[in-house]
C-alpha cells in the first residue's frame, strides 16, 4: 500500500492497529535495512533475554532491541555512553504506539569504544582457554599446500609471495581472496577456513594484512572469526601488519608472524641454505666413507695375510666339532628309534590283548581246557570205579553177585546223569559266554562311531531349524518395532498437515505467553521449515515486557 493512501479519503476513519500498520508500511517502503550510529544509552536486559536500549545524539533519542537470539553475541558492547553502529531495520510497536529499531548486528565506533570492546572480548575468550598454548600446534616443516587468505590488491599478497617465492621456489600458495577491513570482512574470512578445511589437502592457513589502525583491523577482532581460528582442523598462522597490539585472531592462531614477509620466512625453508647445508654434509659424508674405506681396506688387508693359519686352525675345529655332532646325532637317533619301538611293541601287545578276537580265543581256550579238565576228570573216575568193582568182584562170593549187578546198573545210571550233567554244564557256559561276546560287539569303536556321528547329524539339523525359526521371531520384532515407532514418531504427526512452532533458539512454544507481538519464530513442517514474525496474539494476556528503565 503506497503512503500517501492514508489521505487519499478524508473521509475514510482507521483504527490505531490500522495507523500502525500503515506506518509499518511505510518504514519497510522506505528504509528496508537501516544503519544508526548513536550512542547508548538505557541498556536493560528483559527475563526473556531480550535488551532494550536508545541510540541518541545531541537532539533525539531512538528506542532499539536486540532479541535474545542475537543478544549473547554482543553483550559485550551493549554499555551504555558507549557510540556504536546498529544494522537492523525500523518496526512499530503497536500496543504503544511507538516505533523502534530491531538490531541484528552492532560495531563499535571511535577508538575509546574499540578499546573497551576489545579488551572485554579478549577477557572472556581468555576465560574459555581460546589463548591456551596448551591447544596450539607445530608448524610443518615441509608445507606442501598453503593457504593464503588475504586481499588480492594490498602489498601483503606480494611481500608473502615474493619471500617465499625467493626462499622455496616449488613453494605451493593458494590464494583465497578476501576482504580485510570494512563491514563483512570477517565473515569472508571466516567461510574461507571453513572452505579450506572442508576442501581438505592443505598444511598450513595464512591470515595476513597490512598495517593500520585498530579500526582498520577490527575485522580480526570479530569474536566469529577468532573462534573460527581456533576451531580450524589446519594450523593457522596469523600475520596482522605492524599494529602496536596483538590481535584477537594473532591470539587464538598457532603461530603469528609480525609481517607477511616474517610469515613467509616462518613458513617456507630458504632453499639456499639448505642447499649450502646439503653440500656441506655431502662433503663431510663422502671425507667420513673415504677415511672409513682406508681403515676397513687395512684390516682387510691384514684379515687377508692372517686368513691362512686361521682358515686352517677353524677348519680342523669345524671338522672335530662336526665329528662330535654326528656322533652324538647318531646316538640320539637310535635311542630314539628304540624308544618309539619298545612303546610301539607295547601298545602293539595291548592291542592285542584288548581286541575282542583275543578274548573270545582266550575265553575258547579255557572252555576247551576245562571240558578237558573234566573229561579226565570223569574218566579217572571210571577207571576208579571199575577197579573197585573188579575187586569187589573177586572177593565177594558168588551169592553177592546179584548185588554186583544191582551196583552195575547204579554205576551206568550214574555215568548217564554225570554224562548229563557234563552237557549241561557245557550248554551253560556257552551260554555265560554269549553275553560277554555280543556286550563286546556293541562296545566296538566303529558301531559307536557311527553311533555318534548319526547323533551330531540330528543335532546340526535342529540347530539349523532352530536358528531358522529364532532368525524369523527376531525379523518379525524388528518389523513391529519399527512399526510402532513409525505410529509414535512427532514426524508422523507432521506429515498429516501439523506444524511445530519453536522461537530462534529453538524452544517449543506451547503457548501465546511464550511469545510477543513482533518477535519472530520457526514453524517446522512435515517438509522444511517456515519464519514468520508474531503480529498478532490470542489467548489469555502476556504479562507486559518492561521496555525502558
Amino acid at each position: 500500500m503506497q503512503a500517501e493512501s492514508l489521505f487519499s479519503e478524508k473521509s475514510v476513519i482507521y483504527t490505531p492497529t490500522k495507523v500502525a500498520q500503515l506506518a509499518q508500511s511505510c518504514f519497510d517502503e522506505r528504509f528496508g535495512a537501516i544503519r544508526v550510529e548513536g550512542e547508548i544509552s538505557g541498556a536493560s536486559r528483559s527475563p526473556l533475554g531480550h535488551v532494550y536500549f536508545q541510540l541518541k545524539d545531541q537532539k533525539s533519542n531512538l528506542k532499539a532491541v536486540i532479541w535474545r537470539s542475537n543478544a549473547a553475541k554482543f553483550d559485550s558492547l551493549i554499555r551504555n555512553g558507549l557510540t556504536v553502529l546498529a544494522h537492523g531495520a525500523l518496526a512499530v510497536y503497536g500496543p504503544r504506539s511507538e516505533y523502534q529499531l530491531i538490531v541484528r548486528r552492532v560495531e563499535p565506533r571511535g577508538e575509546g569504544a574499540l578499546r573497551l570492546a576489545y579488551e572485554r572480548l579478549r577477557a572472556r575468550l581468555h576465560a574459555e582457554g581460546l589463548f591456551s598454548e596448551f591447544r596450539k600446534r607445530p608448524l610443518p616443516s615441509w608445507p606442501r599446500r598453503v593457504a593464503l587468505i588475504t586481499s588480492p590488491k594490498g602489498a601483503a599478497v606480494e611481500d608473502f609471495l615474493k619471500t617465499a617465492l625467493g626462499r622455496f621456489p616449488q613453494a605451493g600458495v593458494s590464494l583465497y581472496p578476501t576482504r580485510t577491513q570494512g563491514e563483512g570482512a570477517a565473515a569472508e574470512m571466516v567461510a574461507a577456513i571453513e572452505a579450506i578445511n572442508g576442501w581438505g589437502g592443505f598444511d598450513l592457513i595464512v591470515l595476513t594484512r597490512g598495517g593500520g589502525s585498530l579500526e582498520d583491523l577490527w575485522a580480526y577482532n570479530e569474536e566469529a572469526l577468532v573462534r573460527a581460528v581456533a576451531a580450524s582442523r589446519v594450523p593457522v598462522l596469523a600475520a596482522i601488519g605492524h599494529s602496536t597490539d596483538l590481535s584477537l585472531t594473532e591470539m587464538a592462531a598457532d603461530h603469528k608472524a609480525i609481517t607477511p614477509t616474517a610469515a613467509a620466512e616462518k613458513v617456507f625453508p630458504n632453499a639456499r641454505e639448505i642447499l649450502a647445508g646439503l653440500t656441506l654434509s655431502r662433503e663431510r659424508l663422502e671425507r667420513a666413507i673415504t677415511q672409513r674405506l682406508r681403515r676397513e681396506g687395512d684390516k682387510l688387508a691384514n684379515l687377508r695375510a692372517a686368513l691362512p693359519a686361521l682358515l686352517e686352525r677353524r677348519l680342523l675345529a669345524a671338522g672335530a666339532q662336526w665329528d662330535q655332532l654326528l656322533e652324538a646325532l647318531g646316538r640320539s637317533v637310535r635311542l630314539f628309534l628304540a624308544q618309539k619301538r619298545h612303546a610301539l611293541d607295547h601298545a602293539a601287545a595291548r592291542l592285542a590283548l584288548l581286541s575282542p578276537r583275543a578274548q573270545l580265543a582266550r575265553q575258547r581256550l579255557a572252555r576247551e581246557a576245562l571240558a578237558e579238565r573234566l573229561e579226565r576228570a570223569f574218566r579217572e573216575r571210571l577207571r576208579r570205579e571199575g577197579e573197585i568193582l573188579r575187586s569187589l568182584r573177586a572177593q565177594l562170593p558168588a551169592r553177592l553177585e546179584l548185588r554186583l549187578l544191582a551196583a552195575s546198573v547204579q554205576v551206568g545210571q550214574a555215568r548217564e546223569g554225570l554224562a548229563r550233567s557234563l552237557k549241561l554244564f557245557l550248554v551253560t557256559i556257552r551260554a555265560s559266554l554269549k553275553a560277554p561276546v555280543e556286550k563286546l560287539a556293541v562296545l566296538s569303536p566303529a558301531k559307536r562311531l557311527a553311533e555318534r556321528r548319526d547323533e551330531l547329524s540330528g543335532l546340526r539339523e535342529r540347530l539349523r531349524a532352530l536358528g531358522g525359526r529364532l532368525l524369523e521371531r527376531r525379523r518379525l520384532e524388528l518389523s513391529h518395532a519399527m512399526e510402532r515407532l513409525r505410529i509414535i514418531s512427532p514426524l508422523g504427526v507432521l506429515t498429516r498437515g501439523y506444524g511445530v512452532a519453536t522461537d530462534m533458539s529453538g524452544k517449543v512454544i506451547k503457548s501465546s505467553q511464550d511469545i510477543a507481538v513482533g518477535d519472530p519464530f520457526r514453524l517446522r513442517l512435515g517438509k522444511g521449515v517456515l519464519s514468520a514474525v508474531v503480529t498478532a496474539a490470542e489467548g489469555p494476556p502476556k504479562r507486559k515486557k518492561k521496555r525502558n528503565d
